[in-house]
């Protein structure tokens, strides 16, 4: 239906009194028209004696309520794109160098979101983090690299960053060595409630796209 109304709107005859639409506009009005016009609406349009005039009045109604900017919709790689690439910028290292907890969110077998508080250490464009092998945050991450981590400012909550990534690395350690390291910046002491010979890997986070508000 939308192909064929479509076509109408692009070549009005002409007698019908309506200016001709151009390409983008017409391509615009058919990705939107079944969100915007009411269905019934266009079929009767379209099989009215004039179907140019009664489609191009449709198109004129549409083009009034919406913005022509609007109407093109936002394919996912557009969507992503929007997200800032590259260093997180300076003005939220203190954030990151903070002992915020990162809520992080990992994706499990069924395609639900889990969200997880953590600790972490920012290195240069990755975030590293110690789990242990029988959480489900670990086997979630093993199975699907992609997470996402939000940051709170711990002195104004309402300023926060996120971060996008993938688990490049899964570092097995069976002592206390990376998760000390890890206390330290939380704790200021070793780590108190592990032993040696307990499974924990270290993860480490690319950051791909970040996003935040300051």
């Amino acid at each position: 239906m939308v192909s064929r109304t479509r076509a109408k709107w692009e070549r009005p005859g002409p007698r019908s009194g309506v200016p001709r639409l151009s390409r983008r506009e017409s391509l615009a009005v058919a990705r939107v028209g079944s969100r915007c016009v009411d269905s019934a609406a266009l079929n009767s349009a379209a099989a009215s004696p004039q179907p140019c005039r009664r489609m191009a009045i449709c198109c004129t109604k549409l083009l009034a309520t919406v913005a022509l900017s609007a109407m093109e919709p936002i394919s996912g790689q557009e969507e992503k794109a929007k997200m800032p690439i590259g260093a997180v910028p300076d003005r939220y290292r203190d954030i990151l160098e903070s002992t915020t907890l990162g809520h992080l969110a990992t994706v499990d077998p069924n395609g639900r979101p889990q969200v997880n508080p953590v600790w972490f250490i920012c290195e240069g464009q990755q975030i590293l983090l110690s789990v242990k092998s029988e959480t489900s945050k670990y086997r979630n991450m093993r199975d699907n690299p992609n997470v996402a981590i939000s940051f709170l400012d711990l002195t104004r909550p309402d300023r926060y960053l996120e971060i996008r990534g993938s688990v490049i690395e899964l570092e097995l350690f069976d002592n206390l060595s990376w998760v000390n390291h890890l206390a330290r910046k939380y704790t200021g002491a070793d780590f108190d409630q592990g032993a040696n010979g307990e499974h924990r890997y270290k993860v480490t986070i690319r950051v791909d796209s970040w996003t935040a508000q300051n």
